[in-house]
């Protein structure tokens, strides 16, 4: 239709038409001599298929040319080209980036399974977690995780940084270590502080505060469901909530007081009674009893009776040497 309506033109003799046919009898011939192993090399027509397939064909932009230069995307595989252009073609640039990231899933998922299947030692899926390649990295934690492997601090702290800064893999890696290793391994605050720093997203060369955050505090939620308050005020205490990020986090420094407040305050007598390491501390008690017992400015006998309840004998005892009318 095309070349029709050029040949009409050049026979009603408008200006400039044997210039146009000249130029489109260039791009003709040009076209004609690119190989078509080439074609196929970049992804482009299985692209542009998968792109009429969905949107029943769509032109993409002069600008974005440069997507579909096979040196632009050279070294990667046909089909995650194919699905970048389509998915390009589906949603623009924010299509292009979340097809790009579905298949770089989806060749760590390959990767893991090769791994599983080749029965790739423990030691060795360890060092592949320090491999320059990401998909390599990203599936040795995967593995680690998912054979419960992760099991112990450096192995934790190693399996997060392998997935760089990406929160959504970092959140996997957390989920599918057991939360009985997680106890195991993070025991004192400066273990959950390597957790914290190795738990970093970086959105270019500055942290992304948001998703830093929502990570750490996954962690965190951990902690705090193992019963184990007593790391938490101790990592807060040296590191700060954030590790080394929280003055850029605009946390302001908090007394020991203000820490245990914190934590306690909005703690359920059931849940402060399993604090088993917590409650052997005299700073815990100090501010304990300074406040919610007999006294304090926020005295609550009930609750201390609470607390009494869910306790042993012997803890009982021990509080009542502690100075608690319980």
């Amino acid at each position: 239709i095309l070349w029709a309506g050029i040949i009409s033109t050049q026979k009603m003799g408008i200006m400039g038409a044997d210039w146009l046919v000249g130029k489109a009898t260039g791009a003709r011939n040009w076209f004609a001599k690119i190989p078509v192993r080439a074609a196929v090399a970049t992804g482009v027509p299985g692209g542009v298929k998968k792109a009429w397939d969905e949107r029943k064909g769509i032109r993409i932009p002069k600008t974005q040319a440069r997507l579909f230069s096979g040196k632009v995307e050279r070294g990667k595989r046909t089909d995650e080209r194919e699905a970048k252009i389509a998915g390009f073609a589906s949603s623009g640039s924010s299509g292009w980036k979340a097809a790009g990231v579905r298949a770089k899933d989806k060749r760590v998922r390959e990767k893991a399974d090769e791994n599983k299947k080749l029965g790739v030692s423990a030691s060795q899926l360890e060092k592949d977690l320090g491999s320059n390649d990401e998909i390599t990295r990203k599936a040795s934690a995967l593995n680690m995780a998912e054979q419960g492997l992760i099991n112990n601090i450096d192995r934790f702290e190693k399996a997060l940084q392998a997935s760089g800064n990406d929160d959504d893999f970092k959140k996997k890696i957390i989920d599918k270590t057991p939360k009985e290793i997680t106890r195991d391994i993070i025991k004192d605050g400066k273990s959950l502080n390597r957790v914290i720093e190795a738990s970093v997203i970086k959105d270019g060369k500055n942290v992304d505060e948001n998703k830093t955050k929502m990570i750490q505090e996954i962690i965190r939620g951990r902690v705090k469901a193992d019963n184990n308050i007593n790391i938490l005020i101790e990592h807060d205490k040296n590191y700060g909530k954030y590790g080394k990020n929280s003055k850029k986090f605009g946390e302001i420094t908090k007394s020991k007081k203000e820490i245990y407040s914190d934590h306690l305050e909005k703690l359920s007598a059931e849940n402060l009674a399993k604090q088993k390491d917590l409650l052997d501390k005299q700073e815990f008690h100090d501010f304990f009893l300074l406040n919610k017992a007999p006294g304090g400015p926020d005295e609550d006998s009930n609750f201390i009776t609470k607390v009494a309840e869910d306790m042993s004998m012997k803890d009982r005892l021990d509080w009542r040497k502690r100075g608690y009318k319980i």
